[in-house]
């Protein structure tokens, strides 16, 4: 008799970071061009040196690319599950009843024993709404994600966020040579890794996500060359020369100027709505994953996926946090209409 197969199914598994958040809000605070004129750091946030900051708003909430992408795709009405490791304390099982609260599932949950729950420090300038984060991973640094965790599922789709582990290339060829389709924003660890690295993981990439800072960095170190007559740093040119490493489709995000998608015939654009943002935490990750979340269930059509993304991303940044604005799949089936 056949042993029955029993594995779990999902149509999602968000790969990544789940942390306890801070967010210090404060108007003591200077936003400055890069004196050094790196296209990689065109923005600097400062302080007076030596003084006390204050703040009449401080806020305790749930983020980590891995968490925010997770709540969003599932309160979309996917299946999902998230990959993420959390420490044996308060904050651990505060992230683990929140993620549950919302539907995704904790099979895939990883406890550890000898290192705490990450956590988080952001600084939100009030005017703009723009933020710093100070991140300490903790746990998400010892995540496991070996051949043995990734046999033990399914998955139609991965989503992959910041990852800090320190064989995070070992961990994401794994996932792109899984026979799933993946999602990959990467991370600050990610986009300093070698351009052979980078490539060889780019190539089997089914949808590159990455803001105009991102893809100007990976552009860079992957020998981007000038286009005549155009900016280097035009967004269309990043993404024209980040598809010929190899993934199907390319989004690079420029924050209130809009989103572009090339996939490799056709650019496709989107605009944010022009309200005034609350908080733009985990507005990218919102926007990422609810496109991600598009392409599934429209069958692949790029212009309902990003207005899917431009509604939930919305909503999100009228909202404080990186998950309260998180709209349901009734909602913006509505609001697409």
């Amino acid at each position: 008799m056949k042993k029955k197969n029993t594995k779990k199914s999902y149509d999602v598994v968000s790969v990544g970071s789940a942390v306890r958040d801070i967010a210090f809000y404060t108007d003591d605070v200077e936003l400055l061009d890069n004196p050094k004129k790196d296209p990689t750091k065109l923005k600097l946030i400062g302080f007076e040196y030596g003084a006390k900051v204050r703040s009449d708003k401080v806020m305790r909430m749930f983020g980590g690319g891995a968490a925010n992408t997770s709540v969003g795709i599932s309160r979309l009405g996917l299946r999902n599950a998230v990959l993420v490791s959390v420490g044996m304390d308060a904050e651990g099982h505060e992230i683990v009843a929140e993620l549950t609260k919302n539907g995704v599932s904790g099979e895939l949950i990883q406890y550890d024993k000898k290192h705490p729950t990450g956590s988080s420090f952001l600084v939100v300038e009030e005017e703009t709404h723009e933020h710093v984060a100070f991140a300490s991973y903790g746990a998400n640094s010892y995540l496991n994600i070996s051949p043995k965790v990734l046999n033990s599922f399914k998955t139609d789709w991965f989503y992959i966020s910041s990852i800090s582990m320190v064989n995070w290339y070992s961990a994401i060829l794994r996932l792109v040579n899984s026979g799933s389709k993946v999602a990959w924003n990467p991370g600050a660890t990610q986009l300093a890794g070698s351009a052979e690295q980078l490539k060889k993981l780019i190539k089997k990439t089914t949808l590159l996500i990455l803001n105009k800072d991102e893809a100007t960095e990976l552009a860079l170190r992957t020998g981007m060359k000038r286009v005549p007559g155009k900016s280097q740093y035009d967004c269309k040119v990043l993404a024209q020369h980040i598809h010929d490493l190899g993934p199907e489709l390319v989004m690079v995000t420029d924050g209130r100027k809009g989103s572009h998608v090339f996939d490799g015939a056709k650019f496709y654009f989107s605009k944010p709505a022009p309200d005034r943002p609350v908080d733009t935490t985990g507005a990218g990750d919102c926007f990422g994953s609810s496109f991600t979340t598009g392409l599934i269930k429209f069958s692949g059509d790029i212009d309902k996926s990003l207005a899917l993304a431009v509604i939930n991303s919305t909503n999100l940044v009228a909202h404080t946090g990186a998950q309260q604005g998180l709209l349901k799949w009734d909602k913006i089936r509505t609001l697409l209409k």
